[in-house]
């Protein structure tokens, strides 16, 4: 019997396997992803340079004797912004101890030199140099600083601020600053001051009704305000030969109006010296303080000049102070304390 030999026909050459193919619909998915992830790691680079340079500015602070504690800091904010947050910040320079509750300072992540903070209840001021403990308690106060190459931009707003030197001295309903740098960088500034406080009250005194004060001034040839003593930074300041302009100060309570006028500065010995103009009109029909004005009011007559202040009849006096003598016209009120 013969075996059969035929040769099979050859097999068909299988077609490649057709590679598969991530669907449309999931690449927006895998996008996100990765970009979640890049920014994740980017934010914990920035949070953990954030406590490295919050640790060496401490570092450096110490070195020059001026101490910051920062009570149970964190670091949060996840994803957008980096918050930097104490439970009690205690700072202490040149002789003076400051005391703030919790306090919360944070920055957007895409524009890290805009800082905001926020605290709430009482910042405390203890030392030799300023006397009696002074407290200042309030419902809410928030701060804004803008950095480019030293601060050029702050803001603090306090509600229902209250203050104290030790008892209570002085509330209102509302109190804002802003500040804002002008002049070239790196070189001694100015810097333009706006300031409002909105029923303003003294806790026992003559006035009984609330008062409206409102400041704008110009600090010339200021040098870049550094952490450290305030005594040192008016040293400087004196040195350069700086000045506040007293664009205006006005004080409003019921018909009263007061402005203030001037050019000051320091000498040498840290003494306020300048000259300006003083104002008054309407206080001698203020609330508690009529007798009082009226007379006030006819005794400055005498040596000052007529003028329409607010558009009310009233009298204007020089103001001068030399070598930190204060000076009413002729009638000196006394000797202001030196800065340094």
């Amino acid at each position: 019997m013969s075996q059969d030999t035929t040769t099979p026909p050859p097999a068909k050459p299988r077609a490649p396997a057709k590679a598969r193919r991530i669907p449309l619909t999931v690449l927006p998915l895998i996008l996100f992803l990765a970009i979640a992830a890049a920014w994740s790691l980017a934010w914990w680079i920035a949070a953990g340079r954030l406590e490295r340079e919050v640790e060496a500015a401490v570092a450096r602070e110490a070195l020059a004797g001026r101490t910051y504690r920062c009570a149970d800091r964190q670091v949060s904010g996840y994803p957008f912004r980096l918050e930097l947050r104490c439970s009690r910040l205690d700072i202490a320079a040149d002789g003076v101890t400051v005391q703030a509750p919790a306090i919360t300072a944070l920055a957007q992540i895409w524009n890290p030199r805009h800082i905001i903070a926020e605290t709430s209840g009482a910042i405390t001021l203890e030392g030799e140099r300023i006397g009696p403990k002074v407290t200042l308690n309030a419902d809410l106060t928030q701060a804004s600083l803008i950095l480019r190459d030293g601060p050029e931009r702050v803001s603090i707003v306090l509600i229902e601020p209250r203050l104290a030197a030790p008892n209570d001295l002085l509330q209102a309903r509302l109190a804002e600053m802003h500040i804002r740098r002008g002049g070239d960088a790196g070189e001694p500034a100015s810097y333009d001051i706006v300031s409002v406080a909105d029923g303003l009250t003294m806790t026992g005194g003559l006035l009984k009704v609330p008062v409206r004060a409102e400041l704008q001034a110009r600090l010339s040839r200021l040098g870049i305000p550094a952490p450290g003593a305030p005594a040192a930074l008016l040293k400087d300041w004196q040195a350069r030969g700086g000045m506040l302009d007293l664009v205006l100060l006005k004080l409003t309570t019921g018909e009263g109006v007061a402005t203030a006028t001037g050019s000051f500065a320091l000498d040498p010995q840290g003494r306020a010296t300048g000259n300006g103009k003083l104002a008054l009109a309407g206080f001698e029909k203020t609330p508690g303080l009529e007798a009082l004005m009226r007379g006030a009011f006819q005794a400055l007559a005498l040596f000052g000049e007529r003028v329409t202040v607010d558009g009310k009849p009233g009298v204007a006096v020089p103001l001068r102070v030399d070598a930190g003598r204060l000076r009413i016209g002729p009638v000196q009120l006394g000797a202001l304390p030196p800065l340094f």
